[in-house]
């Protein structure tokens, strides 16, 4: 994984994404098809978090927003999109919320 801006994405030693409360995730991937929608899933409750479409070289990168009310905890970042030879391909990080702190409640 790297984040919008190409860099690669510090995992945690459990090989999973952290992020802030009312963050940001930065999702960057190559392999699937180019110029292809990649939609954007979370999961533990199914959440669109929106799509994006790949490059003519089959990279895609953007950066989503987390919903302010997405609880803290352990969630996944799902991509699904479509490979070179047209069959579906899903990708799947694990992701930390962090929890708020006190101050920030």
């Amino acid at each position: 994984m790297r984040d919008a801006n190409g860099t690669p994405t510090e995992l945690d030693s459990s090989g999973r994404l952290r992020a802030k409360p009312d963050g940001q995730v930065g999702i960057g991937v190559d392999g699937f098809a180019g110029a292809t929608p990649v939609v954007v899933w979370m999961f533990s409750d199914p959440v669109n978090v929106g799509r994006a479409t790949t490059g003519t070289d089959g990279a895609v990168t953007s950066q989503f927003s987390l919903a302010r009310d997405t609880p803290a905890g352990t969630h996944a970042v799902v991509l699904v999109g479509t490979d070179p030879r047209g069959r579906k391909v899903t990708v799947a990080v694990g992701l930390v919320i962090e929890e708020k702190a006190a101050d920030a409640v």
